[in-house]
């Protein structure tokens, strides 16, 4: 699967959707702003680079690739309805959205008071992060955290979650035989977190998923897993029936 990310700076995501590519390729990487540091990030891994300020340019070079799939990462500009329509666009967002959408998330979820914030990847439509949800991962904000700790933690998990949800879309392009595949049933397709209380209530919150264990953390998807152990959860289950199963589910260390 053919891939192009779009930067405005350090592109930090962009180079974890590099080096972790599976299933797919970065063929290019364009940034609206000619000096953003990760045009050069992107050349030393060898990925074709360019710089092109405007919307109506950088639409003209993805007419030209033809790419399968467009990764916004750090992109500064909400793309207008034509593109998001034309193209399949993700982006990935520093909060759990629907909650905290557009700047200062991280802040936001501070100020509110959350218990929990987090980064979710999505669709991207004409809105400020409005499309449809693909994956999120939760992340506990400690009563110290500051914008700059909390912020800093769920980086390292948006560059987890990002190429997962990549290599997810790349797998069902497949399965398609190359042909757009629909996103079917649930808005949310997969939740990571290191707590086995919230992948239980997420589940239970999604009517009908799977949990299973994957090393520090717990996946709970819509899909079922191709290799087990996992956890069923079908409509009915109670949150305390589920966290009892989850809890059973072992680390590769053996450790729970």
């Amino acid at each position: 699967m053919r891939v192009c990310v779009l930067i405005s700076g350090r592109g930090s995501n962009m180079e974890s959707l590099i080096r972790n590519a599976d299933g797919y390729a970065v063929e290019a990487v364009i940034s609206n702003k000619p000096d953003a540091a990760g045009l050069r990030v992107a050349d030393g891994l060898g990925v074709q680079c360019m710089a092109e300020p405007s919307l109506d340019g950088i639409r003209d070079i993805l007419d030209g690739m033809r790419p399968d799939l467009v990764c916004m990462a750090g992109f500064m500009r909400i793309l207008p309805a034509d593109l998001t329509e034309r193209y399949c666009v993700m982006n990935i967002h520093p909060s759990l959205l629907p909650r905290y959408p557009g700047l200062r998330a991280v802040e936001q979820a501070l100020n509110d008071g959350a218990a929990h914030s987090g980064c979710t990847v999505h669709f991207a439509d004409s809105g400020v992060d409005t499309g449809k949800i693909i994956a999120q991962a939760a992340v506990r904000i400690e009563p110290r955290d500051t914008s700059d700790t909390l912020a800093a933690r769920i980086l390292e998990w948006e560059h987890r979650l990002y190429p997962g949800a990549v290599r997810w879309y790349a797998a069902r392009l497949a399965a398609e035989g190359g042909e757009a595949p629909t996103i079917r049933g649930r808005d949310l397709q997969m939740v990571r977190t290191a707590e086995p209380e919230r992948a239980a209530s997420h589940a239970v919150e999604m009517g009908a998923a799977y949990v299973r264990r994957d090393g520090d953390s717990y996946i709970v998807s819509a899909e079922k897993p191709t290799t087990p152990p996992y956890v069923a959860v079908v409509s009915g289950d109670g949150v305390g029936l589920v966290l009892e199963r989850v809890r059973r589910l072992a680390a590769p260390d053996g450790s729970t």
